[in-house]
């Protein structure tokens, strides 16, 4: 048998045995740099259809050659249909070599979604299909995070494609993780500042929440709350229940999109937090707790001192999702307050505090 011949029939076995090592046998007469070549060949023949093993997945996307090394996010599988970020990062840390072949791997999928497939992401489901050029787009745009570049022009359409998608009624909290949102998120960063107003300017329907979300300045998170407050959002059912918790990532959208915006949302809820009925107080304020910034401990320490015992709660759940040295400080004050009710939910609340 011929070199060529024994690295491939290494490699072949090497591959078809889903959870050894990939590392190059101590036998073989071939050095790493064509064992590696030899593994992304393999795989661009589709030795395998499916990497199962996350940590075969993260050793091939660091030996393959930079072409090759997309075909790492297009074969692996995993149960929870998202490959993990390390993952992408794996990928992606091959640098500017490997888009090529991402956008080309992107560009060749077949019809992204059906009309079918949407209705699954609207109940909270994503078809593998969807979860392949999710992952794709999110690889090819931490690539230009990191390089400080725009996607490709080639990619573009398909990743606005991507990022529109998120206009569908729920397909942002119940179908992608937290940590997913925040990679759009940096999506948004990667695109030329008019493909970011394009994508997040009103239209005839409601304000996309969700797309506002992922690209954070006052204006539009200005548009969000007045949105909200036209709809009467606050005093609805699903939000109240949101009211309730304490955790930081409740599974509701429009929390999830208030954690998205941070600081850009402080000041709009801030100028609320004294306004409407105590259903309408409980909401701003439930809202901004969501937002994670440190900006947003002082007003929700006025809220604490609010007459309702509803919009006081609410307040306290918020501020235990900030730094609690720095809400402790911050209420110290409340703690001596004459008035009885705002002493005792302030001291209640200290003693919630680690």
């Amino acid at each position: 048998m011929g070199k060529s011949e024994a690295i491939k029939s290494a490699v072949e076995t090497c591959l078809m045995s889903p959870y050894g090592s990939i590392d190059r046998p101590g036998d073989l007469d071939c050095d790493e740099t064509e064992w590696g070549a030899a593994l992304g060949e393999a795989l661009r023949a589709r030795v395998i259809q499916r990497l199962e093993s996350k940590h075969r997945a993260l050793e091939l996307a660091g030996v393959v050659p930079e072409r090759d090394a997309h075909l790492v996010i297009r074969l692996y599988e995993v149960g929870d249909i998202f490959p993990p970020l390390d993952l992408i990062d794996a990928v992606a840390s091959r640098g500017e070599a490997v888009l090529d072949g991402l956008v080309e791997e992107l560009l060749g999928l077949p019809e992204k979604w059906s009309e079918q497939d949407s209705l699954h992401m609207a109940g909270g489901n994503l078809t593998e299909h969807f979860a392949v050029f999710l992952n794709l787009c999110l690889s090819i745009m931490e690539i230009c995070r990191r390089a400080s570049r725009t996607p490709p022009e080639a990619a573009l359409p398909t990743l606005h494609e991507l990022l529109s998608t998120y206009q569908f009624n729920g397909f942002c909290t119940h179908a992608i993780r937290l940590e997913y949102l925040e990679r759009v998120r940096d999506m948004f960063a990667c695109l030329p500042a008019d493909d970011v107003e394009r994508l997040t300017r009103p239209g005839d329907g409601p304000v996309n929440w969700e797309t506002i979300g992922f690209a954070p300045d006052e204006a539009r998170a200005q548009r969000v709350v007045d949105e909200l407050v036209a709809e009467s959002f606050w005093t609805n059912k699903d939000w109240n229940q949101v009211e309730a918790t304490s955790e930081a990532n409740a599974s509701n959208r429009i929390a999830e999109t208030f954690t998205l915006l941070g600081v850009s949302a402080v000041s709009p809820l801030s100028k609320l937090v004294k306004k409407g009925g105590a259903k309408i107080r409980a909401g701003v304020v439930c809202a901004l707790g969501f937002t994670g910034d440190d900006s947003a401990i002082e007003p929700l320490v006025v809220a604490m001192q609010d007459s309702s015992a509803r919009v006081r709660r609410v307040a306290s759940n918020g501020l235990l999702r900030f730094d609690h040295e720095k809400v402790r400080a911050a209420l110290e004050p409340l703690t001596m307050s004459r008035k009885a009710k705002v002493r005792e939910s302030a001291l209640e609340l200290v003693g919630r505090l680690d």
